[in-house]
């Protein structure tokens, strides 16, 4: 799976807290996470709109969660391991 395909995918299953998620759609989405909440961060600053960042984390947390439970079925582990880490 490839970056743009990964990401794609995460967004599409936004919801979708059963079936699997492989290593590759996992390590892609979490980096462009990081890189996109990094920069709405750094655009809120400078265009003085704290909203911006505040926007941009809610709509990638429920993708995070899901690819994160997603991961942990790959792993033959339950979604609830997800609360404890």
């Amino acid at each position: 799976m490839g970056f743009g395909e990964a990401i794609r995918t995460c967004l599409a299953k936004y919801a979708t807290h059963s079936g699997r998620a492989p290593r590759s759609e996992y390590w892609y989405f979490v980096p462009f996470a990081i890189i996109a909440s990094l920069a709405a961060g750094i655009i809120a600053r400078h265009a003085g709109i704290a909203v911006i960042g505040n926007i941009i984390a809610l709509v990638l947390l429920p993708p995070i969660l899901a690819v994160g439970v997603r991961r942990l079925h790959d792993l033959d582990r339950s979604g609830w391991w997800y609360r404890s880490a």
